[in-house]
């Protein structure tokens, strides 16, 4: 039910490297890879094979080609991919992978994004491996670096001339129906933003804007 409300958003596609994705194990992520699918998404971040965990979503957007690789570095152990092993895009674990995904996807596409789930929950306070590996990432190839998981906008900074949004909030969060639920009615839960990048005719990106949003969808 709910993928069927994601896609009638508009979402075409939907990161599964997080530290969520390998909770009921392998068989399980497998099984939600093709519910997606099959609710008209594409998933990325995570796959049947380390190859396909890595590889990048590829979309056009007003002509130019835009590739998006989903990495996480939260709880990289749980269920990392291997050559023949269903799991998550994971760093450190996959680094080679990673880094070759990225030059592949320069060669297909115009703007190269790394979606990324790392950083402390709930705080804006950036981490030293939040740094480090967003710079590894852009010197690696990625245009814009967008991040999440800590359940609040974070800082916006730049590498190499480069965008790199810490994290980004939630848009979207499912509390259940438990009124004690202790993330109930905070700030940071409620409190989502966007990551606006503007990109020339050839897919350079030449501004960029981190929007905060009044108020989160239900």
């Amino acid at each position: 039910e709910s993928l069927t409300q994601l896609r009638e958003t508009g979402l075409d596609a939907l990161s599964l490297a997080n530290n969520h994705a390998g909770d009921f194990g392998a068989e399980a992520m497998v099984d939600g890879l093709a519910q997606i699918r099959d609710a008209g998404m594409i998933p990325f971040g995570a796959g049947q094979d380390e190859q396909a965990a890595v590889r990048a979503f590829h979309t056009t957007v007003k002509n130019l080609r835009i590739a998006v690789l989903g990495v996480t570095c939260i709880d990289p152990d749980q269920l990392p991919t291997g050559p023949s092993q269903p799991g998550r895009s994971c760093l450190p674990n996959h680094a080679i992978a990673i880094k070759q995904s990225l030059s592949k996807s320069l060669t297909q596409a115009d703007c190269v994004v790394a979606f990324v789930h790392w950083g402390d929950e709930n705080t804006i306070r950036i981490t030293e491996a939040q740094r480090s590996w967003a710079r590894w990432l852009i010197a690696h190839g990625a245009d814009a670096v967008i991040g999440c998981h800590s359940h609040c906008p974070q800082m916006t900074d730049t590498f190499q001339g480069r965008p790199i949004f810490y994290s980004l909030g939630n848009l979207a969060v499912h509390l259940g129906d438990d009124p004690e639920h202790p993330a109930r009615g905070l700030p940071p839960f409620t409190t989502p933003s966007l990551a606006i990048l503007d990109l020339d005719g050839t897919g350079k990106i030449v501004e960029h804007d981190h929007r905060i949003v009044a108020g989160a969808l239900p």
